[in-house]
């Protein structure tokens, strides 16, 4: 299983709130990334496929990801 994680800061449209707990739709489903599901979970496991063999780090002090449409900063 794949887990993908956004940092969201204030509030945003289409956000519900249950039981003191924001979560915030996807906005941009279908344009930076795929719409459907599967289709998603698909190409993030194409762009982790070739690193499932290599070490982790645990003691990591920073990650730097690009920003952008899955399609062009995923690999």
């Amino acid at each position: 299983m794949i887990i993908l994680s956004l940092i969201l800061s204030g509030p945003c449209q289409g956000e519900n709130n249950t039981e003191n707990k924001q979560i915030r739709l996807a906005a941009v489903a279908g344009t930076f990334y795929p719409g459907e599901e599967s289709t998603l979970i698909h190409q993030m496991e194409t762009f982790f496929k070739p690193f499932r063999e290599q070490k982790t780090v645990d003691n990591a002090a920073a990650v730097i990801v690009p920003h952008a449409g899955y399609v062009f900063s995923g690999s």
